[in-house]
């Protein structure tokens, strides 16, 4: 459905929810985690954690995101940058998993590089809370001598 929104319609949402884009073909935003033909079990796990509608930076970065495109999004913290990598990291894992079942073990099918401690910390303990996954945390903090 969103992909069939006129051009004059995006403009209006993006405006509305101060989404600025630049580049070349760029997605349309989504209204709603429905708009992305989300697995079943992730809108209810989202659902679950009272997550019903995407912010401003998932209505713009999850279509971008999951369409293999690059993307550089700048947000304020808590505004949902997260689930931008994280969403599409369950899917590819979920992909992996149809092609071939995963053995105990294997893996990972997800490298998330994060700038700070903190970011570290939040989406480790995020992550298992929307879906049920095994993460392995490396963290590396480099300073300055």
């Amino acid at each position: 459905e969103y992909m069939g929104l006129s051009h004059q319609y995006i403009d209006k949402i993006r405006t509305a929810f101060s989404i600025i884009v630049d580049g070349i073909d760029i997605p349309n935003p989504i209204i709603s985690f429905r708009d992305m033909r989300l697995p079943k079990a992730l809108l209810t796990a989202l659902h679950d954690k009272s997550i019903t509608k995407p912010s401003p930076i998932q209505m713009q970065g999850l279509p971008v995101s999951l369409s293999g495109r690059d993307l550089i999004a700048i947000a304020f913290t808590g505004s949902g940058k997260s689930l931008v990598f994280i969403i599409p990291s369950i899917i590819a894992a979920l992909e992996e998993e149809l092609k071939m079942p995963v053995l105990n073990q294997e893996g990972p099918f997800s490298l998330i590089i994060l700038p700070s401690v903190y970011a570290v910390s939040y989406t480790h303990l995020t992550l298992p809370t929307i879906y049920s996954v095994q993460i392995s945390v490396v963290a590396v903090s480099l300073k300055k001598k």
